[in-house]
C-alpha cells in the first residue's frame, strides 16, 4: 500500500495491457478505490465491475456511472453467519474470532466486535487478532471442541507476511478442532 506502490502498480498495469487491453476489469473489495483513481492511466475505456464493496466504500469512492457491481454489508453477513452457527450449536458458550493485521483485516475486526457485542446472546469471546500466522495456528489448535470458531480475513499477519485469505481459510478450517465458519465471501 501507499503512493509509491500505487504508482508502481499503475505503471505495471499500463505496460502489461497497453497492446492488449482487458475486456473488463473486476475490482474486488479494496481494489475499487485504486481502480477509480487510476483506471484512466492504464485502461481508460475498459468497463469495470466491482464485487463485494461495502456500502461505506461505495459512498466514499463514488464510482463513475460506467462502473457497476455488487455491495456487501459486512455487519449483516457476520450477523447471519453467527445466527447460523448459533442454530447449529445452540449450547455453545465459547466463541473464537480470527482475523489478520492488514487495514482490511482491522475493518473486519471492528465490525465483528460491534456485531458480536451488540447481539442478544453473549459468548465468552476470545479475539485472535493481530497475531503471527504461526501463533494463530497454535491458538486454534487449543480451541475446545464445543466452541464456535469465526474466521474473518487474514490478508496479513502481525509479522507483515501477506496471505491470500481463501488459502488461509482453507487451512485453518481444516485445522480447527471445533466447528468453524468463514464469515467472509
Amino acid at each position: 500500500t501507499g503512493p509509491a506502490y500505487e504508482a508502481w502498480m499503475t505503471t505495471f498495469l499500463r505496460e502489461r495491457y497497453e497492446r492488449t487491453p482487458p475486456d473488463v476489469i473486476v475490482a474486488l473489495g479494496d481494489a475499487l478505490p485504486f481502480t477509480v483513481r487510476n483506471r484512466d492511466k492504464f485502461a481508460p475505456t475498459t468497463p469495470v465491475v466491482f464485487v463485494a464493496i461495502s456500502p461505506e466504500t461505495h459512498a466514499t469512492v463514488r464510482p463513475p456511472s460506467d462502473m457497476t457491481g455488487t455491495l456487501f454489508d459486512t455487519a449483516q453477513h457476520l450477523s447471519n453467519t453467527l445466527t447460523l452457527a448459533e442454530g447449529l450449536q445452540p449450547s455453545t458458550q465459547r466463541l473464537f474470532v480470527i482475523a489478520g493485521s492488514s487495514s482490511l483485516d482491522r475493518r473486519w475486526q471492528a465490525t465483528a466486535r460491534r456485531v458480536i457485542e451488540g447481539r442478544k446472546r453473549k459468548f465468552e469471546t476470545t479475539w485472535l487478532f493481530d497475531l503471527s500466522y504461526d501463533r494463530i495456528v497454535e491458538e486454534l489448535s487449543r480451541v475446545p471442541r464445543d466452541s464456535i470458531v469465526l474466521l474473518l480475513t487474514v490478508f496479513e499477519d502481525a509479522t507483515g507476511k501477506s496471505f491470500i485469505p481463501v488459502e488461509v481459510a482453507e487451512t485453518l478450517l481444516k485445522l480447527s478442532p471445533a466447528p468453524a465458519y468463514a464469515a467472509t465471501i
